[in-house]
């Protein structure tokens, strides 16, 4: 039923949608420039996270020799409970996109999947930061309506505190939570990447997800640029202090547990939903995140 009613709202919804989307996201901010640099790390909660966030970002690196070396969190057992064998599945899945994207390396830390915000040790992410030590960390966002993610940037902000190399900046992506267009601050143009990004996301066969959503909003995006590419990928980049900073805040507010505010934004049919539902809220986090700056 519920593949039947996206089927028959489709062609109503999705013209809306890009309209309405263009206009909320229309800007004047400058593409980034991507760094030549050595290293990369991308913390990604599960597998696919790494591609629907920054797949052409990753494309981009490599392809100028930039080493990206991926770092998948947890096990991702528990996304399809009709699939035996699903951690082993998804780690193969992502070994097979690895020669799409040129990912230098991969590493699994295998923390149950649901379960990352009951770690209590940042231990595993140090280990990962001396060993590759990147100039720039990605990682999913503080504001993210997976604990996953969210647990996530919290322990990189808890490892960044202790460890002895600290890369030049962080920036987080987003998955489930678009992020306000007034707070993005860092536009990576993925046009000529693109095609590489959704033949990887072909791969991941073994979710049920729709992925449609998420490949919509990189072109709608593209309107926060005043002129130039039609695919990007967007992110909030700040220093290492700052990033420390904003998770301290986040944890005195205990403001860590965000899966009923806000909704995944993987389908295009239910896009709008996914960026406005509890906007205000979000803004209002986002304002407080970045006053520490």
């Amino acid at each position: 039923m519920k593949k039947l009613l996206v089927k028959v709202l489709n062609p109503l919804a999705i013209p809306l949608t890009k309209n309405i989307l263009k206009s909320f996201y229309k800007g004047n901010l400058k593409v980034t420039n991507l760094e030549q640099l050595k290293n990369v790390v991308v913390f990604s909660p599960h597998v696919d996270d790494e591609t629907i966030g920054l797949g052409g970002t990753i494309k981009k690196y490599t392809d100028q020799q930039t080493k990206v070396h991926v770092i998948t969190v947890t096990d991702g057992g528990k996304s399809n409970r009709h699939v035996n064998n699903l951690s082993a599945m998804r780690k193969q899945e992502l070994k097979v996109i690895q020669p799409i994207l040129g990912i230098s390396s991969l590493t699994f830390l295998d923390y149950p999947d649901g379960h990352v915000n009951q770690v209590q040790s940042s231990e595993d992410f140090i280990k990962v930061i001396e060993e590759f030590k990147p100039e720039i960390i990605y990682t999913t966002s503080f504001v993210d309506a997976h604990t996953d993610h969210t647990a996530t940037a919290h322990l990189l902000a808890d490892a960044l505190k202790t460890a002895n190399h600290q890369p030049k900046m962080v920036r987080q992506y987003e998955i489930n939570c678009p992020v306000p267009p007034e707070f993005i601050n860092c536009v990576i143009d993925i046009t000529n990447e693109n095609n590489a990004k959704q033949q990887a996301i072909t791969y991941f066969k073994s979710q049920v997800i729709a992925f449609d959503g998420f490949i919509l909003l990189s072109k709608l995006k593209s309107s926060i640029i005043s002129k130039g590419p039609s695919i990007v990928e967007t992110f909030i980049e700040s220093s290492v202090a700052d990033f420390i900073n904003q998770s301290d805040l986040l944890k005195s507010n205990n403001l860590l547990d965000f899966s009923h505010d806000f909704k995944q934004a993987n389908r295009s049919s239910t896009l709008l939903l996914a960026v406005f539902k509890n906007l205000e809220r979000k803004r209002k986090i986002y304002r407080q995140l970045q006053n520490l700056s």
